[in-house]
């Protein structure tokens, strides 16, 4: 119960970092300039939307492989080990020896098939310098993969989910959305060569202090 409490209240607070990493977020997308390589990029997200929209049933045993497999390796990187593990279209289930936020959360905060086709992408490159002209097809590929995590995660919040219910919906909901902001953040600066990520952070510290002073200020011009 006492934990429970502690992520309530962590959920609140994290509520104006959610609004300031928006607005942050916002004022970045502002500022992006499009290249011929970015278009691809953004190709990649727009033909993944149109396949959500158009497609009768999203691709949902994809979807669940990459959960699944998130909650494994978070299990790992904390210390962990895996017992078991199953995915289906209808659903999966993973067996840890070790669980807490990370590894609940884990799925929902990271883009699984986004972080596999850059590793294997610039891995190639490493190896094979000549895979650099297929620059254009990762971008593409990569904006269907942020695509296809975001609009997964959203569908996949709709339903009740465990481990959404264990760490509590406002601060599961609330830690899940400025995770995520976050991460298309680093993306969009890692791909836009006029984007800056700590000037992004700044931008959001920035934001984010204004809404301090302004509901200080609130609070000090109220009744006494």
């Amino acid at each position: 119960m006492a934990k429970r409490f502690i992520k309530w209240l962590i959920g609140i607070c994290l509520l104006p970092a959610c609004l300031g990493l928006s607005s942050a977020f916002f004022v970045l997308l502002t500022r992006l300039r499009l290249g011929r390589s970015q278009l691809f990029f953004l190709g990649g997200i727009a033909v993944y939307t149109g396949i959500q929209f158009f497609r009768q049933r999203p691709p949902r045993l994809t979807y669940v492989i990459g959960h699944e497999t998130t909650h494994a390796l978070a299990a790992l990187l904390c210390g962990g080990h895996v017992k078991s593990i199953q995915a289906a279209e209808h659903g999966g289930a993973v067996r840890t020896t070790k669980t807490n936020t990370l590894i609940s959360l884990a799925p929902y905060i990271v883009p699984f098939y986004a972080l596999l086709l850059s590793g294997i992408f610039f891995l190639l490159r490493r190896l094979a310098p000549e895979t650099t002209r297929f620059t254009d097809a990762f971008l593409f590929l990569l904006g269907a993969s942020v695509a296809f995590h975001l609009f997964m995660t959203a569908h996949s919040l709709r339903i009740e989910q465990p481990d959404i219910l264990a760490h509590g919906q406002l601060f599961s909901f609330s830690f899940i959305y400025a995770v995520n902001i976050l991460c298309l953040a680093g993306v969009l600066c890692a791909v836009f060569p006029d984007g800056d990520f700590m000037q992004f952070l700044r931008l959001a510290g920035a934001h984010l202090r204004a809404m301090g002073a302004w509901a200080s200020g609130l609070f000090a011009g109220g009744p006494s």
